[in-house]
């Protein structure tokens, strides 16, 4: 489990990212692996879960936001905001 910094879970105007639906090529890409948790992948995942609560969603894989990486951010508790997501 990777430790990032609380997201709080609200809903945001203008998510970070943008959603890809069904249909969409970017959807078809192979997703690669994650060898190194850095700041990096830790700003995605705080950006994927502000764009999941946003979308009023309970889970989002990083293809869905356009990133191909094998990465995917869990919250089936959104309404106890002191249970962390999964990632």
């Amino acid at each position: 489990m990777v430790t990032v910094a609380a997201v709080e879970k609200k809903k945001l105007d203008n998510p970070p990212l943008d959603i890809h639906y069904l249909g969409d090529r970017v959807l078809r890409q192979p997703a690669k692996r994650i060898a190194k948790v850095d700041d990096k992948i830790r700003t995605t995942i705080r950006e994927m879960l502000q764009t999941m609560y946003s979308a009023d969603g309970i889970g989002l894989a990083a293809p869905q936001v356009g990133i191909n990486k094998q990465l995917i951010v869990i919250d089936i508790a959104l309404d106890q905001p002191d249970k962390p997501p999964l990632v």
